[in-house]
């Protein structure tokens, strides 16, 4: 989600790929022309264009049609040179996960493995009563037709199968597990963890169960 440190954790994951030698491809979606993130993933010098295993996507959602579009011509792109593993793809904040499920649902290549959701956590404690009132707020819009927030939000969490909550030094430990007790009933097959400054082991990525379609059709 919308400043939840993803590119932090990105740069995380790729310092300790490359120790482990288990290197990804990534592609990184950046609403902005100026293409940030892309940026910052780059010097990392793990992956760059230059290698053949990174590409950027910027100025539309991935989720979009015209972003869909593009997904699919960085993945050819990256194929080729780098025969990558695994393929790390950042999304923006504000997109929607499912067009990106239904995507690969069928894809001849490439096998979903996981959807993996970052929340600052600070901000479910700040705002939504340690992530109590969500849901509440969630249905408050499916009831009066709106599109706040919180209905991409839930969105992004019920089409993940794996949750981070970042930020998670700035709060105690009973107000971690409140935060995920009030986020459980919205996926209980997703795990919920919590993690601060980006640090998030390359395990916790690798161990993470094939995506199940039939959960999200349920």
């Amino acid at each position: 989600f919308l400043g939840s440190g993803k590119t932090t954790v990105l740069r995380s994951i790729l310092a300790q790929s490359q120790m482990a030698e288990y290197v990804p491809s990534v592609i990184v979606n950046d609403m902005s022309e100026l293409d940030v993130d892309g940026v910052l993933v780059m010097n990392t010098d793990v992956v760059n264009e230059s290698h053949g295993n990174f590409v950027t996507i910027s100025g539309d959602s991935v989720s979009s049609p015209e972003g869909i579009t593009q997904l699919d011509k960085a993945l050819n792109k990256l194929v080729p040179p780098a025969q990558p593993q695994w393929i790390l793809i950042e999304t923006s904040g504000s997109s929607h996960p499912l067009p990106l499920v239904e995507y690969f649902k069928d894809h001849a290549l490439f096998s979903l493995k996981g959807v993996v959701t970052l929340v600052d956590a600070t901000w479910l404690r700040d705002d939504y009563s340690h992530a109590k009132t969500l849901i509440p707020k969630w249905q408050e819009n499916l009831q009066k037709g709106d599109r706040g927030i919180e209905n991409l939000l839930v969105e992004q969490i019920l089409f993940s199968n794996r949750v981070f909550l970042t930020k998670a030094d700035r709060l105690d430990e009973q107000s971690i597990k409140s935060i995920a007790e009030a986020l459980h009933p919205l996926n209980p097959y997703a795990s919920i963890v919590s993690t601060s400054w980006g640090n998030v082991g390359i395990e916790q990525f690798k161990s993470i169960e094939d995506y199940n379609f039939f959960m999200v059709q349920q």
